[in-house]
């Protein structure tokens, strides 16, 4: 049940995207080029928020009823203008994956393969609203067709650094902020004392032994 919702909310896409194109309007930046030829994006949708540094993938289907084939032979991305007033190319988008949804509302099985995808990364891309172009270059006309999306470059916060660990005087891996390192500690430098004295030798007397007795001889 989920797969033929899917699928027909995708036929739905693309009957909308050929009657927004059959319908008698004055032209518009998308509409120039082959009058035969008609460029959907599916992905991303209008007003969409992109992330810098993210991958965004920018996706959809082109055909041109000329031929051969699906009638597009390049399929290329522009940023914030068109091809010949100074957009920024962006890349080629990878062309002729499988939309078997286009060739059974076309009626033409050669459309089965209309699909593209490109991936975009934002880098260097200031924040704000941007527009993506998407053109499409007919095999039979040599005529390119584009079609346009606006979207919202946002930039993510830069990440603070996580701490090392903890060490004397530094961050702490609890995320308080880091202690002043403590300065040494000016002991005093005692005074070196002077020696002790030497106590003098006991006297030795001439020609008479002294015996070490307590208290000592008369003479010793």
């Amino acid at each position: 049940m989920r797969q033929r919702m899917a699928v027909s909310v995708r036929v739905l896409a693309v009957l909308a995207a050929l009657l927004a194109v059959a319908l008698p309007v004055a032209p518009a930046l998308g509409q120039t080029g082959s009058t035969t030829a008609t460029v959907w994006i599916d992905a991303p949708t209008a007003g969409a928020i992109v992330t810098s540094g993210t991958a965004v993938d920018v996706g959809g289907w082109a055909v041109d009823s000329a031929g051969p084939g699906t009638g597009i032979d390049q399929v290329r991305v522009y940023l914030d203008n068109r091809m010949d007033a100074g957009g920024t190319l962006l890349g080629t988008a990878d062309y002729g994956k499988s939309r078997p949804d286009v060739a059974r509302v076309l009626g033409n099985p050669a459309d089965a393969t209309s699909g593209y995808d490109y991936l975009w990364t934002p880098s260097g891309v200031s924040a704000g609203p941007h527009t993506l172009y998407v053109y499409a270059h007919s095999a039979s006309s040599g005529q390119w067709t584009f079609k346009t999306v606006d979207v919202t470059v946002q930039i993510p916060p830069t990440p603070t650094p996580a701490p090392s660990g903890m060490q004397y005087g530094g961050p702490y891996d609890n995320g308080y902020p880091a202690y002043p390192p403590v300065p040494p500690l000016p002991y005093p430098q005692y005074p070196m004392y002077p020696p002790y004295p030497m106590y003098p030798p006991y006297p030795v007397y001439p020609g008479q032994p002294c015996i070490m007795i307590y208290p000592p001889p008369p003479g010793c």
